[in-house]
């Protein structure tokens, strides 16, 4: 009889201490998330103003700085 019973207690013990942490694992996440989302926006940025510069340049002024 105190075999189940170690049984039953080391069952219990392995299900409570094993439990995740679900809120610690939307956190990080949602972290990881909003960091991937930062770099998108600011790569995306960044390619706008590559886009308006070159846009902004006349024939003369591209032709120019592409002889220098």
């Amino acid at each position: 009889m105190t075999n189940m019973v170690n049984a039953h207690i080391i069952v219990v013990g392995v299900i409570t201490m094993d439990k995740p942490d679900y809120k610690e694992m939307y956190l990080n996440l949602f972290r990881a998330s909003e960091e991937a989302l930062d770099i998108l926006i600011a790569a995306q940025r960044k390619c706008e103003e590559m886009y308006l510069a070159a846009e902004s340049e006349t024939p003369a002024q591209a032709e120019k700085g592409a002889g220098e």
